[in-house]
Parts: C-alpha cells; sequence; structure tokens
C-alpha cells in the first residue's frame, strides 16, 4: 500500500512537472518575442531618427552652399561698387555731376 500510494504521488508530482514544463516553454518563447520586438521597435526608431536627421543635414548643407553663393555675389558686387568708374557713373547719373570743362545738356521737361 505505501508503494503504490508514493508511485502515485510520483506519478501525480511528474505528471504536474510535464504540465509545467510547456507553460515555462510558452512563457520563455513569449519573453524572447517581446524582447526581440523591444529590440527591432528600438532599432527602427533609431533608424527612423537617423534618417530625419541625415535629411535634416542636408538641407542644412544646402543652405549653407546657398549662403555662400550670395556671399560671393556680395562681395563681388561691394568690389564693383567700390571702384572709381562705378562712383563716376552714379554721380554723373543720379547727382548730375560733370567733369570740369563738360558742358551738361538736360532734356526739356514738357508740360
Amino acid at each position: 500500500m505505501y508503494a503504490s500510494r508514493d508511485l502515485r504521488d510520483l506519478m501525480t508530482s511528474t505528471a504536474k512537472l510535464e504540465r509545467k514544463r510547456p507553460r515555462r516553454k510558452r512563457t520563455n518563447k513569449l519573453v524572447v518575442i517581446a524582447v526581440v520586438l523591444a529590440l527591432l521597435y528600438a532599432f527602427a526608431n533609431q533608424e527612423l531618427r537617423l534618417w530625419s536627421v541625415r535629411a535634416q543635414e542636408r538641407r542644412i548643407e544646402d543652405e549653407i552652399r546657398a549662403q555662400e553663393i550670395k556671399s560671393q555675389i556680395l562681395k563681388e558686387q561691394i568690389k564693383a561698387l567700390q571702384t572709381d568708374e562705378y562712383i563716376e557713373k552714379v554721380a554723373r547719373e543720379q547727382l548730375g555731376w560733370i567733369k570740369k570743362g563738360e558742358i551738361q545738356y538736360l532734356p526739356e521737361q514738357r508740360h
């Protein structure tokens, strides 16, 4: 009687362990899947951020190039505006100045 009771208890314990093992495996699989999904999400999120930052970097580099071109054009304009020829042209056209010995002709104003 003791042997059969011990055997029955052993069989019951073994059956309980066998039932618990698949649950552990299932739980372990769920944990692994959850970790993999979390890692994939983190990786995808970082890739999206990196893509966004690179796009912003390209836009800023394009703006820098455009500003450098504008700066170069303005420097050339400043250099041209500081020449004696340009200063004389502005003085003649806008201020009506003439050189010594020149005669200035003014068109008649019609009413």
